[in-house]
């Protein structure tokens, strides 16, 4: 359930004006930001994780830039209709894309898709990491990752359908690897977001699923599915119920992916430089980590440095993850 304070910094952002973020403007108006409105796009669907993510982030940045900050959804496969925009935004930075790196990694296990993130995007900051989870249908009976591989091993083959919300490019990636690992050859089935996904394994239309812990986590708490394992290095205060795959065997499907904010490639380096410092600032302020944190967000915050550094290194473990399971871009 979503807070009230949270369904009021909500509507805020929707294009509605509180007279005490206009009163906090003329104090921080003095930013290298471009002096118009400011946009944060998102590549999915309102009210999931990444749109009520960037929409805790967007009314305490126009508090402190003095300028409005909207969000603006652009839902496309994997959030690629945010990176899309974001090719295409103007060059003075007036436009930022909120993007989980998922979105990234289409451009490796892909073939078609039409932005470059090395050649087309500036990260801002690494706004945080989180975890995939492989959950179940509560109807399934299944509890814990050992039953699971027993039960979806069984003669009934819809036991083996695994869903996720991800292009088939990625799931490809993500099915084979823990396939692998588990042993069991998967029916992979792409949904278009994740309110689908989880109500067809409340429903038990679909025995199990795998998407990130951001986007879980609610319906987890909710028992509308359950959360067997997650791929990160260590349990999360926030479920703590839930084991890590590592220490349940399985330390090949270790994986972490992370949000971050991008600027077009164009936008200069000053103006990426100060929209760094000021969602650095707001990401530390305790009530926003608290809110992200709530939905399964590690928080940090990165330089630019940071982030360039750490796209670069997961465009390559994408690769390199592919090569290790034989698999080529796909082409759609």
């Amino acid at each position: 359930m979503i807070k009230t304070s949270l369904r009021r910094r909500t509507f805020l952002t929707s294009g509605a004006v509180a007279a005490p973020a206009l009163l906090s403007f003329g104090a921080h108006a003095q930013t290298a930001l471009p002096d118009k409105g400011l946009q944060i796009t998102v590549g999915f669907v309102r009210n999931g994780a990444a749109d009520m993510m960037a929409r805790i982030i967007a009314p305490r940045l126009e508090s402190r830039v003095g300028r409005h900050v909207v969000v603006v959804n652009r839902p496309g496969s994997t959030g690629a209709g945010a990176a899309d925009a974001l090719k295409a935004s103007p060059p003075d930075g007036s436009i930022i894309a909120f993007m989980p790196s998922t979105t990234l990694a289409l451009s490796v296990a892909q073939a078609t898709v039409s932005f470059d993130p090395a050649t087309d995007f500036a990260p801002i900051t690494v706004a945080g990491t989180f975890q995939t989870a492989l959950a179940v249908s509560p109807k399934s009976g299944v509890r814990t990752l050992d039953d699971y591989k027993d039960w979806a091993k069984g003669s009934d083959a819809r036991r083996r359908r695994l869903g996720a919300v991800l292009t088939d490019a990625l799931l490809q990636v993500y099915g084979k690897s823990i396939g692998r690992d588990l042993g069991i050859e998967f029916e992979n089935v792409a949904y278009r977001g994740s309110a689908p996904l989880v109500g067809d394994l409340e429903t038990d239309r679909i025995s199990s699923g795998m998407g990130g812990v951001t986007a879980f986590v609610e319906y987890h708490r909710g028992n509308r599915l359950r959360m067997l394992a997650i791929s990160g290095p260590k349990r999360l205060p926030l479920i703590k119920e839930v084991p890590t795959a590592t220490e349940l065997g399985h330390p090949n499907l270790l994986m972490e992916e992370w949000y971050g904010c991008f600027a077009s490639k164009n936008v200069p380096a000053p103006v990426v430089a100060e929209w760094n410092r000021q969602i650095r600032a707001v990401l530390v302020e305790p009530e926003v980590a608290a809110q992200l944190s709530g939905y399964g967000l590690q928080v940090e915050g990165t330089t630019v440095e940071g982030a360039t550094t750490r796209m670069a290194a997961h465009l390559k473990m994408w690769k390199d993850r592919m090569e290790l399971l034989g698999l080529k871009p796909i082409v759609l």
